[in-house]
């Protein structure tokens, strides 16, 4: 640890037969030569996904297939080509079926709000009932060619029709349900790690106290200071806590003292509580905002770690400038990306590609990693990467060890 310097009809199995029987994903999207995004990644998950219930079905495909935002029926009816291949999510109650020979029906949903709205469906649920209430995934068809030859054929625009596919449906009282369960539990991990993010600045603050720390000594710069760590740090940490100190220093002179001690002490005490190398979080931090803890993006992302604020509310930082919970969400979410990408492998166990793709999507978000299977071809985002990559090799050469 020491640091130196034309039939495009998606479908799968037995997906509506509920209950008993495992069920595959499955998309019913018919005739979207403007989605083949959408269809050709529902071909190649079809196969990878069992679900016990639609409820469960329905919510990994709107994770997969997120609804477009602000998108309603009243857009896709005034321009059916725009929208061609999008999805929508809406509620309603069915209020009539009619079913095909080939096993498949046009529904009427009752939304309420947007009226009366008629859907195609390629199967049909054998639980699905006129007058339940429903949550329903769809994907807009509208502005397709009538004789399949492209634009260069005569086409049929419905102008004036909503014209969509559904893809998914599950009862919106079970799905409003799970929300709730997800939202609980999304704010009671808020309120753990708001604790022991409040427990490690507490602490901070009494081993400052305890220093007898005046008013002039806490504005005093860094610069020729010993620095004094936060008590509760491991004695492996405490012998490195200097050099450290020095480094992050160096990176910012107009650090107090105080500052370089706190930033210090929350980095090697993170870094050993989340089993992150903590030299990797320093070269993070140097990409991020240069060890400057008021350091603000023109997206707003906030501090030393450059938390953005829908990050921050998630961890419960109370103050994302303050050093301490800075510094301790950004190896939190640091360590979740390692995790995801290593499946769980510490810190000893860690290859190069993990480190790759954490970094990635640190950020550039784990949706982009995903899309792009590996780096994003983003300009920003492959000079990050390249950066602390190589500023992490030169901070583990006095080990003689090589990353990257």
């Amino acid at each position: 640890m020491p640091l130196t310097t034309k039939s495009n009809t998606v479908q799968a199995r037995n997906w509506c037969r509920f209950p008993g029987a495992a069920v595959v994903l499955a998309a019913c999207v018919t005739s979207l030569i403007a989605a083949q995004p959408l269809v050709a990644s529902a071909q190649a998950g079809a196969a990878k996904y069992s679900f016990q219930t639609p409820t469960e079905q329905y919510l990994a495909m709107r994770r997969a297939y997120p609804p477009t935002p602000a998108l309603t029926p009243a857009l896709l009816a005034a321009e059916p080509r725009k929208w061609r291949g999008q999805t929508l999510e809406l509620e309603g109650r069915l209020s009539g079926i009619v079913r095909t020979d080939e096993g498949g029906a046009t529904v009427m949903l009752d939304t309420g709000r947007y009226g009366y709205l008629t859907l195609s469906m390629s199967q049909v649920p054998v639980w699905l009932q006129s007058g339940e209430r429903l949550r329903v995934l769809a994907v807009a068809t509208g502005g397709d060619t009538a004789n399949g030859q492209g634009d260069s054929g005569d086409t049929t625009v419905m102008i004036g029709v909503a014209e969509m596919q559904v893809v998914c449906v599950a009862s919106a009282s079970d799905i409003i349900a799970a929300e709730s369960r997800s939202q609980k539990t999304a704010e009671d991990r808020s309120r753990r790690n708001q604790a022991a993010l409040n427990a490690a600045s507490a602490q901070l603050a009494r081993s400052m106290s305890r220093r007898g720390r005046g008013a002039l000594a806490s504005r005093s710069r860094a610069s020729g200071v010993p620095g004094r760590p936060m008590n509760g740090l491991s004695p492996t940490a405490l012998a490195v806590f200097q050099p450290y100190r020095d480094f992050i220093w160096r990176h910012n002179r107009r650090l107090t003292a105080a500052e370089a001690d706190a930033i210090t002490s929350s980095l090697l005490l993170f870094s050993e509580r989340y089993d992150v190398d903590p030299r990797l979080v320093v070269a993070l931090i140097i990409a991020e905002s240069d060890f400057n803890p008021r350091s603000t993006s023109n997206k707003g992302a906030m501090g030393l770690g450059q938390i953005m604020p829908d990050e921050a509310k998630t961890l419960g930082l109370s103050n994302p400038y303050d050093p301490v919970q800075n510094v301790a969400g950004a190896i939190y979410l640091l360590r979740g990306r390692l995790n995801k990408y290593s499946g769980g492998a510490g810190q000893k166990d860690l290859q190069s590609k993990h480190i790759v793709l954490a970094l990635a999507s640190y950020n550039a978000g784990m949706g982009a990693v995903k899309k792009y299977g590996g780096v994003p071809p983003y300009r920003e985002t492959q000079n990050y990467v390249r950066k602390i990559t190589k500023l992490y090799q030169q901070l583990c050469a006095g080990d003689g060890q090589k990353r990257g």
